[in-house]
């Protein structure tokens, strides 16, 4: 199960104003055009979670086949346990036995008594633990939420357990991954490189978000922006220009240049992942007509026709007439026409031949054809 975008923009400690009217149920899973509310699942099914047990043994729940809740912590039988004790020579006897009974003055059972009766098997923990700590071996423990604050991907989808909160849902540019749910801050992982977290009902519907907070000036993780006092990624941008996020808005392009060069996809989609979606994928290719002499190959299917210095040139196709050429663009006049590219070669270009207008960035070369300029 994946889920959808969710907007902080309306509930984020008091930035925009948010009734209790207004807010979704906590248990909502439907989708109201802007906003999506479905909630992730509680757990991974079939999955074990350490648990605490009387006697300072540990056992383990097991999620339900729905991911909606953890079973009853299944403790073993103490009295099913084997105790090896030294014979005792004295006026107490001890013998070893598989339901941890013993003869003589003393009694033990699976809880592990002295020959006085006082009960050693629990100790306490000192301070009491908080919130939904629990004790266990005399130290608080908290099991937490699965999930490290990671990038939403294209889709702004995020893995089980987590959702991908965006600032703006209508125009998105920075998100996170945030484990739900959570009712204390113990539950929620550190952020990248050790940061603090915080677990808040961010959409003011009751759910708790793990979140990695920037409030009051603390600074982000390395790569992370504040906005809404969370600290979260820049989004992936256009496939065609590098930015501070890895991979790009088009998953084809993406999975192209990233089997290329991994850190595309890991790290940050830079220049050189530009470089190669122009080669790979046609949407980062000039259109027809368009300017290859800047190290931007054409089209598949275009080639790039240039003067013997390459000064001027233009992407373009072979043709035998007019109705092979593909149409102008819209920012100018002249008419796209099959003609002459040297005494063997005819090919499409725009004819500014009558006066004309070129398409933006394009001049009328010779008076005849429009081309780009080195």
């Amino acid at each position: 199960m994946r889920f959808g975008p969710i907007i902080l923009a309306a509930a984020v400690w008091g930035l925009a104003g948010c009734s209790s009217d207004d807010a979704p149920a906590a248990d909502s899973a439907t989708s109201t055009g802007e906003v999506t509310t479905s909630l992730p699942s509680v757990c991974i099914p079939g999955q074990q979670v350490p648990c605490a047990c009387p006697g300072g043994l540990g056992g383990v729940q097991v999620c339900a086949p729905d991911g909606g809740s953890l079973g009853p912590c299944a403790c073993p039988d103490p009295g099913t346990s084997s105790t090896t004790a030294p014979a005792d020579t004295g006026d107490s006897t001890t013998t070893t036995t598989t339901d941890a009974t013993t003869t003589g003055d003393s009694t033990t059972t699976g809880d592990s008594t002295t020959t006085d009766g006082t009960d050693t098997s629990a100790p306490d923990c000192f301070p009491p633990c908080m919130g939904k700590e629990q004790c266990l071996n005399g130290e608080c423990y908290c099991f937490e939420l699965l999930g490290n604050y990671g990038h939403c991907d294209d889709d702004y989808l995020c893995p089980l357990g987590q959702s991908c909160l965006v600032d703006d849902v209508s125009n998105p540019t920075l998100g996170a991954c945030f484990p739900t749910i959570c009712d204390d801050d113990c539950e929620c992982p550190d952020g990248p490189d050790g940061a603090p977290s915080s677990c808040d009902p961010l959409l003011g519907n009751g759910v708790g978000y793990c979140n990695v907070p920037c409030s009051g000036g603390a600074p982000c993780p390395d790569g992370m922006e504040c906005m809404f006092d969370l600290c979260m990624w820049p989004l992936p941008g256009d496939c065609c220009t590098a930015n501070d996020a890895p991979g790009c808005d088009e998953a084809m392009c993406e999975a192209i240049v990233c089997a290329i060069d991994l850190s595309c996809c890991d790290t940050v989609w830079d220049q050189g992942c530009v470089e190669s979606a122009t080669i790979w994928c046609d949407q980062c290719s000039p259109p027809p007509y368009g300017d290859c002499l800047h190290g931007v190959a054409c089209p598949t299917g275009l080639t790039c026709v240039t003067d013997e210095a390459e000064s001027i040139g233009w992407c373009t196709l072979g043709c035998v007439s007019d109705a092979d050429c593909q149409p102008p663009p819209p920012t100018g006049t002249a008419p796209a026409i099959c003609g002459p590219i040297n005494p063997m070669t005819d090919a499409c270009q725009l004819n500014c031949s009558m006066g004309q207008t070129c398409p933006t960035g394009m001049v009328c070369w010779g008076g005849y054809a429009c081309v780009w300029e080195a």
